[in-house]
């Protein structure tokens, strides 16, 4: 190797600094670049969150929503704060109004009065200073088609299915709402008739046949399943045999039925004192509903009796729940409900609390039994009409209230059939409201892709109607009797807000 000179050797120090200092650059820059990306990915996460929180908005604001419409109060908002924690990591606390759609910033050329049934709810993230506001209302829609004629009551079934009676093809059905293409004829075969004795077989194999049936109003599951059966305890109101069956599947292909209440014959009540005797010992006249509570009670709209029967199913005993049987009138509220009289106590249904709600159609009522046993009226005069919208539910008139509903909130939901609505009286302040219906009789269908406020749709003789939870809100089905169709209400964002 050659000797260097001095040059060379001042050449290849300056070199040497030179490309220290380039790596010094390199390495601050690269140092930079990524203390910026995290800056970024940390805003990024924070606009992500932000995101998240509204999301968890809205979730909250529909799950809430649906477990009570009626947060709204007619002349106000109602204003507070709330934790939400379902589905997020931690607790956040949120700020939220909510009122009538009018109550808030809208678009230029808002008429109120379009959007008086619209809930709007805003929210305030913690932290943050933009205000999120979201609108939500009632929309409707038809089942496909089931050829059903002339279909009464709806139940919901434990497992989520809906429990249909077809009255006129004397039959009773379970679907599923989500897929319609399957339904399961549970009993009856398009004609009238039934009348069975203990533990009746039948089978759909081999040439078999479903049981009879006589122009069913109303069925429900028992809840209490055991184990091991295959299938729910059903019970049907039959009115037209004067009878309550019950009917119960083994198998895929094989059930039993028997009659629970009622004569075999279908004879009517003649008079005679019936209390504390075997139910299939008593006569019913016109049964038209039907409910079994957790305590393995079952109790029946003794229409034409004008009473509500209860059945011990432990011991197959009968008594009256609630009015005088075979006396006709209006009278007994603040008092015990046996001493009480119905004109024709139509749908039943039963709160978590154990209240028993009846439709007293002929008077123009719904009329509740507290767990004391004594009777009031929750909603209607005793005027028929179809009045009060926004004010108390019993200073207003109803038309022939056919069925009811109570949701997990008490706001009581009312097939008005001759109205031709579906009206609601709100939990939060007792007042009644129109959820579905012009008051008009029709058939109003939405068009795909423009859904119908249920405020705008025309019914006919709705007869029927029961809630089930969905995820996104809850859906109420109503059965559009002298329309022939199921309908459903769902909860939806109002786009025009």
């Amino acid at each position: 190797m050659f000797p260097m000179s001095d040059n060379q050797k001042g050449f290849a120090l300056i070199s040497v600094i030179f490309i220290m200092l380039l790596m010094a650059v390199m390495v601050f820059s690269i140092n930079y670049y990524s203390i910026t990306q995290l800056r970024v990915a940390s805003n990024h996460t924070a606009a992500v969150q932000v995101r998240y929180d509204l999301k968890a908005v809205v979730q909250s604001s529909i799950w809430q929503l649906t477990d009570n419409m009626f947060w709204r109060v007619s002349d106000g908002d109602a204003e507070d704060t709330y934790t939400f924690d379902k589905d997020t990591i931690d607790e956040r606390t949120y700020h939220r109004i909510v009122g009538n759609a009018s109550q808030f910033p809208h678009p230029p050329g808002f008429n109120p009065d379009d959007f008086a049934d619209t809930v709007t709810i805003q929210v305030t993230p913690p932290g943050a200073t933009q205000v999120f506001q979201r609108s939500f209302r009632y929309y409707i829609e038809t089942l496909p088609d089931l050829s059903f004629s002339t279909p009464e009551r709806i139940s919901i079934n434990p497992d989520g299915s809906l429990l249909i009676a077809d009255s006129l093809n004397h039959r009773v059905i379970r679907v599923d709402p989500t897929d319609t293409s399957s339904p399961k004829i549970l009993a009856g075969t398009g004609i009238a008739g039934g009348g069975y004795d203990y533990n009746t077989w039948f089978g759909i194999e081999w040439g078999g046949s479903l049981p009879m049936i006589d122009t069913p109003t109303a069925i429900c599951a028992d809840p209490s399943k055991p184990e091991d059966s295959y299938d729910y305890d059903y019970y049907i109101a039959e009115s037209g045999g004067n009878r309550v069956s019950k009917l119960w599947w083994e198998s895929q292909t094989v059930g039993y039925i028997e009659t629970a209440a009622g004569d075999i014959s279908g004879d009517v009540y003649n008079g005679d004192p019936e209390e504390d005797i075997s139910a299939r010992d008593a006569k019913l006249t016109s049964p038209e509903d039907v409910f079994v509570d957790a305590s393995n009670q079952l109790y029946i709209a003794d229409t034409g009796s004008f009473c509500i029967r209860k059945v011990d199913l432990g011991t197959s005993k009968i008594t009256t729940f609630a009015g005088s049987l075979g006396s006709k009138g209006d009278i007994g509220d603040g008092g015990p409900a046996t001493s009480a009289q119905f004109k024709s106590p139509g749908g039943i249904f039963m709160d978590a609390f154990g209240n028993l709600f009846i439709a007293d159609s002929e008077s123009y009522r719904i009329r509740k039994v507290d767990t004391s046993g004594n009777i009031s009226t929750v909603a209607g005069n005793g005027f028929q009409g179809d009045t009060g919208d926004g004010g108390p539910a019993t200073s207003a008139r109803l038309r022939f209230p056919k069925d009811i509903f109570v949701d997990g909130n008490g706001n009581i939901f009312i097939a008005d059939k001759q109205s031709n609505k579906i009206r609601v009286v709100s939990a939060v302040d007792g007042n009644i409201y129109t959820l579905a219906g012009t008051g008009g009789s029709g058939d109003t269908v939405s068009m795909p892709g423009a859904p119908l406020p249920a405020v705008k749709a025309l019914l006919k003789d709705p007869s029927g109607i029961a809630m089930a939870s969905a995820y996104g809100g809850a859906r109420i089905y109503i059965s559009d009797t002298s329309n022939d169709k199921i309908k459903v209400l769902k909860l939806r964002t109002v786009p025009e807000l």
